[in-house]
């Protein structure tokens, strides 16, 4: 289902507006999807066993997954922010100025990675305590706000659904950290 929801975006931006915006779109989310997705599953597997080997220890999971949240931050927005600041060259460099649109795009497209990130790291946390039920219902609702965010900002043109999009991935990182509030 995860597939199904991010391709709504370029459909939706097709269906709004012009074709060449999709692919702009398109190359956006591909240059972010890269470092997004090679940190969160580096950084899962090893924050997985690492927090599973304490979870019965409430203290010490607390304090290993804030400092492995702290690091996460760190990483991520070093990372992500840096793509971001050096989008300008990096694009015209790597694909040519024919993208030069996809610019803008990429750079709240890379802020809002970061988001989707600490949503992987919070899923993990679920994850180790066995609460797939509870994952499932913050998919649930951050999907439905997700939607509403879309429906409303399809209509104004595509960096308004963009800068929707990053804000869908914040509340989904506060949906999470809502479940697993009892579990820290």
């Amino acid at each position: 289902t995860n597939n199904v929801f991010i391709n709504i975006y370029p459909m939706i931006i097709g269906k709004f507006n012009e074709a060449t915006q999709v692919g702009y779109y398109t190359r956006a989310l591909s240059f972010r999807s890269l470092p997004t997705i090679m940190i969160a599953r580096m950084y899962g597997q090893v924050t997985y066993v690492v927090l599973a080997e304490v979870k019965d220890d409430k203290k010490r999971f607390l304090e290993i997954y804030s400092k492995l949240m702290k690091v996460l931050m760190f990483l991520s927005c070093f990372i992500l922010f840096s793509f971001a600041a050096c989008a300008r060259p990096l694009i015209l460099f790597l694909i040519g100025e024919k993208w030069e649109s996809s610019i803008e795009m990429f750079q709240w497209i890379a802020i809002g990675g970061v988001f989707v990130i600490i949503q992987s790291y919070l899923s993990n946390v679920l994850n180790v305590y066995g609460k797939s039920a509870w994952q499932l219902k913050a998919l649930i609702y951050s999907r439905f706000l997700n939607l509403i965010i879309i429906i409303i900002t399809a209509p104004m043109g595509i960096m308004p659904i963009i800068y929707g999009q990053v804000i869908a991935e914040i509340l989904n990182v506060i949906i999470l950290q809502w479940f697993c509030a009892p579990l820290l």
